[in-house]
């Protein structure tokens, strides 16, 4: 069966440098599908048409191939079945587009649409013209049942994930979490030009000249329960990994074919099981002393102590992020419900600098039931952390969160709210206690606090950001360190 799997075009995200990841969910349902007999390709619309801005219908603006464009090309491979990621509320417009695009060009192609952001409302986007299906939490068995029984001429049946509409309603399963992710077969890069994400150099995390980075995961699910986190319904709540030796195979095999010399470490829980991030770090160290690596989307500081921090430096490690969230330990326990000690924050944050390790902070505020005074403290705490550089970001209330189900029912909503638009520099929240003006002249001061503390680890991370898109750049520091009250 011949099978297409698209990497949509991304949304324009205003004052914010483009960036360019390889979909590597694409490429481990790619390969979940080749395993299972299916040609399969991918249709990645984000690095093939990068130079390429276009405006929706809607008058929002994306780069990547225009929906036509999409159409064309997909409608040119002649696909049986078609899968659509889906990975962010901002692009739900435009792969709604797409499959109707799809369907003009193909006629009756079975549409399947998956990622964190149809994890999130299944039911919704299973109501959307022109999707026959929606796979909720992990993808690759749901997808590839799915296709055998399209291939058959089989009406598919209800499996766990699998959600679809037809005149009777919405019918849907809740997801089963593969319990074992060393079953799935190594995730299928060679379908996507990786060469070209070399080239364009501005994928999320780390840019330098000379990195030729990919992104892995190496473990999925986690137990915390923070207020505004988007991944469990996506991967759930029990933490799952693959093993040591299964990481260490699969970047061997990077390294080999695609020569990379620089990991991101995607997955929020490298370091859960400390047994296992220990034989992966000494892995690195005995197989591939030259690779380098960064944790772009942070690490549990929770799990970290002296003697895995120098293992971290020592296996290769150029950048550590701390999620934070709040240097306000009331705010961080009962209102995010993160299980995180302030004091075990600061230990890290030192042993890391002891180390020469350079770090970076997430912090977030916000939020419902944040006083302004919380919000004081938490950002004089994250100004004189002891990190190279600092991102305070708004909460966002995504769908699928906690968060977006309490601001719904307290009625906190910007009234221009949409899911459409959320990103963590758009404050979407109003309460007695503070609005967008405050936060953002809050979050300007503590931002000038920190970088006039931490000049030279601020002055990389900008001249990084500057190298991608240097007009985005200067008018997001014009914006967050300079703008009007």
């Amino acid at each position: 069966m011949r099978i297409t799997l698209i990497n949509p075009p991304y949304r324009c995200i205003p004052n914010e440098p483009r960036h360019a990841t390889p979909p590597l969910g694409l490429a481990y349902l790619a390969a979940s599908l080749r395993k299972a007999g299916h040609e399969v390709d991918i249709l990645d619309a984000v690095v093939s048409g990068y130079t390429t801005e276009w405006l929706d219908s809607d008058g929002q603006r994306f780069y990547g191939l225009p929906v036509s464009a999409v159409a064309e090309a997909v409608a040119s491979r002649r696909p049986e079945l078609v899968g659509l990621s889906l990975p962010f509320a901002i692009v739900e417009n435009v792969v709604g587009a797409l499959a109707i695009a799809i369907k003009d060009h193909l006629g009756d192609v079975p549409i399947v649409v998956g990622g964190a952001q149809a994890s999130a409302a299944p039911e919704r986007i299973s109501r959307m013209a022109g999707i026959d299906y929606v796979i909720a939490g992990d993808g690759e068995r749901a997808l590839v049942s799915l296709a055998a029984q399209i291939s058959a001429r089989h009406q598919p049946q209800p499996q766990p994930g699998l959600w679809w509409h037809d005149e009777q309603g919405v019918h849907g399963l809740p997801p089963q979490w593969h319990a074992d992710l060393d079953m799935l077969p190594q995730p299928a890069l060679d379908l996507i030009d990786v060469e070209a994400y070399y080239a364009l150099d501005c994928m999320h995390g780390e840019v330098a000249a000379g990195l030729r980075s990919l992104p892995i995961a190496t473990s999925r699910g986690c137990p915390s329960g923070c207020v505004f986190c988007s991944i469990h319904p996506l991967w759930g709540k029990r933490y799952r990994s693959h093993s040591a030796q299964y990481v260490l195979a699969m970047i061997d095999d990077l390294v080999s074919r695609h020569g990379v010399n620089h990991l991101l470490i995607e997955d929020d829980n490298f370091s859960f099981d400390r047994d296992r991030a220990k034989a992966i770090l000494e892995g690195l160290v005995s197989r591939h002393s030259s690779l380098t690596w960064s944790t772009p989307n942070g690490i549990s500081i929770a799990t970290l102590d002296e003697e895995l921090i120098a293992l971290i430096k020592k296996s290769g490690c150029i950048r550590l992020t701390l999620p934070v969230e709040s240097g306000d330990q009331e705010t961080l326990s009962t209102i995010i419900g993160k299980p995180l000690q302030l004091s075990k924050v600061l230990e890290i944050a030192r042993s890391c600098r002891r180390h020469g390790l350079p770090t970076s902070a997430f912090f977030v505020i916000g939020l419902p039931g944040e006083t302004r005074e919380a919000i004081e403290r938490s950002l004089h705490f994250a100004s004189r952390l002891e990190v190279d550089s600092l991102n305070v970001m708004f909460a966002t209330p995504l769908p699928g969160t906690p968060l977006l189900a309490i601001c719904e029912k307290q009625g906190l909503l910007d009234p221009g709210f949409s899911v459409h638009g959320l990103t963590t520099q758009n404050c979407q929240i109003r309460t007695s206690e503070f609005d967008a003006a405050l936060l953002h002249r809050l979050a300007r001061r503590a931002l000038a606090i920190h970088a006039l503390r931490n000049p030279r680890g601020v002055c990389r991370r900008v001249a990084a950001k500057a190298r991608i898109s240097p007009a985005a750049t200067l008018a997001f520091m014009w914006r967050r360190m300079l703008g009007p009250a």
